[in-house]
C-alpha cells in the first residue's frame, strides 16, 4: 500500500478535462488505490475492519453483517468463511473506486450514474458488484465530533492539513496575502498532524519544499500562520473546530476528504474549490447547500473573496444541521442496508428503507446476540465489535463472531 501510477497530475491542475474525454480520466482515477494487499506484510498490521451491521438472528430469522476494509480480498484468504457472516465493501481510501476483487460491494464516494456505467462497461468481471456512493469519512461520529458550547470564534481559518503538494497550501497561503490588501488582516492556525519543531527543521524533503513556497509567498509566514503541530482527535480537534470561522480545503483532487466532515459535524463552514474531485462527483455536491461555499476559480484573489464571503455572514451557515440530514452514523447504516437492499429486504423482518435505525427487530436482535441496544453499537459503546486495527486485532474480533454463529458457517 499504496499501489498504482499516482495521478500527480491532477493535484493542481483543474482544467484535465479540456483536453480529455472523462472516461480516460475515470481511467488515471482508478489507477491507484490506498488498500491493503497481501504481498505486503509491512503493511498488515493497519488495515482496518469497521462493522457497520453485525450478524443478527432473532426469533428464528437470521440476517448477514456488513463490514468495510482497505484488505478485504486479503481477509477472505485468511479466512475464506467470512462472506457466510458478512457481507464486504472495498474500501480504497482515495478517489479510485477500490480494487478488490472478493468484497460484495464497493465504495465509490459518489452518486455518479456515469462513472458506474463506465467502471460496469470497464470491468464486466465486476458488474455485478455493488457500488456503495459513501466512504470512510461518512462515518464520521457525529456526537463524538461536535461543536464545543461557549467558545469564541477567535480563529479566522483553520487550515487542518499535511504539507503536501496534494493539499495546494501554497496557494491558501497567497489567498492570505490577498485578503490582507483586499480587506485587513487575516491569520490561519494550521494543524500538521505532526510533532515539529519551531524551525520545521523535522520537516521530509517535500514538506520542506511546500514551506519554502509558503515562505516565499509570505516573506514572514508566522505573521500569517500559526502552526499547531498535532492535535488529540477527542479532545483538541473538536475546540480548534468551533473556535474557528471557517475550514479551508486546497485539495482538487483526493478521496472523500475526513477533515472537511469533521468540519461540518462542528458547526464550522467549510471553503474548497468548486473543481474539488470534479471528475468522481460528476453532478453530486461535494458538501450540503448552506454548509460552505467553493471558490469559483483556482486561485488565490478567488480563495481570498471566498473567504470574506463566509466570514463576513456567518449567521447564513448551518454546517451541522445541513449535513446530519444526509450523513453521519445513522445514514451511513441506513444507506449502507439500503444498497444491499436485495438481500436484506427479504431477510430482515419489518424492512423500510432509509430507516433501519428504526427497526425494532434489528434493535432486538442486537440486544440478544450483544448485549447493547443497535443505537449503542452504531455508536462504539463497545468499539472492539465495531472497529478494529491491524490482522491479529482482525483475527480475534473474527474468532468471537465465528464460535457465536458457529451453525452459520
Amino acid at each position: 500500500m499504496p499501489k498504482g501510477r499516482y495521478q500527480v497530475e491532477y493535484f493542481a491542475n483543474p482544467k484535465m478535462h479540456s483536453s480529455r474525454s472523462i472516461e480516460s480520466i475515470y481511467e488515471d482515477v482508478n489507477a491507484y488505490s490506498f488498500e491493503y494487499f497481501e504481498d505486503e506484510p509491512q503493511f498488515h498490521e493497519s488495515i482496518d475492519f469497521v462493522v457497520v451491521l453485525p450478524p443478527l438472528e432473532y426469533s428464528g430469522q437470521y440476517a448477514k453483517g456488513i463490514f468495510f476494509s482497505q484488505g478485504t480480498d486479503y481477509l477472505y484468504k485468511l479466512h475464506p468463511q467470512l462472506g457466510r457472516l458478512f457481507h464486504s465493501i472495498g474500501n480504497a481510501q482515495w478517489g479510485s473506486i477500490p480494487w478488490s476483487t472478493h468484497a460484495d460491494g464497493l465504495f465509490s464516494l459518489y452518486k455518479n450514474p456515469k462513472r458506474e456505467q463506465w467502471f460496469k462497461d470497464t470491468y464486466p468481471e465486476k458488474s455485478s458488484k455493488v457500488l456503495v456512493p459513501l466512504q470512510d469519512a461518512d462515518y464520521t461520529h457525529e456526537y463524538a465530533m461536535s461543536p464545543v458550547p461557549f467558545v469564541n470564534k477567535d480563529i479566522d481559518i483553520l487550515c487542518v492539513s499535511r504539507l503536501h503538494d496534494l493539499k495546494n497550501i501554497p496557494i491558501i497561503a497567497a489567498a492570505l496575502k490577498v485578503y490582507r490588501k483586499k480587506y485587513k488582516p487575516i491569520h490561519m492556525t494550521m494543524i500538521l498532524g505532526k510533532q515539529v519543531d519551531l524551525n520545521l527543521a523535522t520537516l521530509t524533503d517535500g514538506e520542506r519544499k511546500e514551506w519554502r513556497q509558503i515562505e516565499s509567498l509570505l516573506v514572514h509566514p508566522f505573521e500569517y500562520i500559526t502552526i499547531v503541530p498535532y492535535a488529540d482527535y477527542s479532545r483538541e480537534l473538536p475546540r480548534y473546530f468551533s473556535r474557528s470561522k471557517l475550514l479551508v480545503l486546497g485539495s482538487l483532487f483526493e478521496g472523500k476528504n475526513r477533515t472537511l466532515q469533521e468540519a461540518l459535524c462542528c458547526n464550522t463552514p467549510v471553503v474548497y474549490f468548486s473543481e474539488f474531485n470534479q471528475y468522481i462527483r460528476g453532478n453530486a455536491s461535494a458538501v450540503p447547500e448552506g454548509s460552505g461555499l467553493s471558490a469559483p476559480q483556482f486561485d488565490a484573489e478567488s480563495l481570498a473573496d471566498t473567504f470574506h464571503e463566509v466570514i463576513e455572514n456567518q449567521g447564513d451557515f448551518r454546517p451541522r444541521r445541513e449535513y446530519l440530514r444526509t450523513s453521519g452514523r445513522k445514514n451511513f447504516f441506513n444507506q449502507t442496508i439500503d444498497c444491499f437492499s436485495h438481500y436484506y429486504a427479504a431477510q430482515l423482518p419489518e424492512f423500510q428503507a432509509d430507516a433501519h435505525t428504526n427497526n425494532l427487530w434489528i434493535d432486538l436482535a442486537v440486544q440478544q446476540s450483544y448485549e447493547l441496544s443497535l443505537n449503542e453499537f452504531i455508536y462504539d459503546k463497545n468499539h472492539t465489535l465495531s472497529r478494529v486495527r491491524g490482522v491479529s486485532a482482525i483475527n480475534r474480533l473474527l474468532e468471537f463472531y465465528f464460535a457465536r454463529f458457529r451453525e452459520r458457517i
